[in-house]
């Protein structure tokens, strides 16, 4: 089904069959006929198509990843918390640490973030010209609109299991987000 959603948000989008997100969004949960369980996924893919080609044609070195702590299995994490949010320690106990090496290798700056707070203040500070974040609904939606109002180009990821502890993504949406 998100093949599905991705490939009508693409064919809506370039027929320019719409005014804004919100428009789009209702669109094609219209066309396919979705429940109300599908509308922040397909919010955050159009918000994501919106955006495509300018962060496809920002440098990596001009690009940040922002992974949620919550990714980290709290009883067993060895990580700290410093200025820049947690600083993971590579045990290998979840997959912060293969995401980070994944996305270091590319050229992308990297937070482990505890919130919305601390991607503020990294994108008030400069030097990031386009995002990709890891998020739930709620604090990925907060996110892109404040990289919005400061005109950089993003891309969203949904946690796959969320509820703020020991949370999960996959990893292979966010290796393909990254290559883009």
């Amino acid at each position: 089904m998100k093949d599905k959603i991705k490939s009508l948000i693409g064919r809506l989008y370039t027929s320019g069959a719409h005014t804004n997100a919100h428009e789009l969004t209702s669109k094609v949960l219209g066309q396919l006929n979705l429940s109300e369980e599908w509308s922040q996924y397909v919010d955050i893919e159009v918000r994501n198509m919106m955006d495509r080609e300018i962060f496809k044609k920002t440098p990596i070195e001009k690009r940040a990843l922002f992974l949620p702590h919550c990714l980290r299995k709290t009883s067993e994490c060895k990580g700290e918390y410093g200025d820049n949010g947690l600083e993971c320690k590579q045990c290998g106990k979840c997959d912060i640490a293969d995401i980070i090496d994944y996305a270091n290798e590319l050229g992308y700056q990297v937070y482990v973030v505890p919130g919305g707070s601390l991607v503020y203040k990294v994108l008030e500070n400069g030097g990031v010209e386009a995002v990709v974040g890891v998020a739930c609904y709620e604090e990925l939606d907060q996110a892109i609109k404040k990289a919005t109002q400061t005109g950089i180009p993003s891309q969203g990821i949904l946690l796959t299991k969320d509820g703020c502890v020991n949370t999960e993504v996959n990893k292979m949406e966010v290796a393909r987000k990254l290559k883009l």
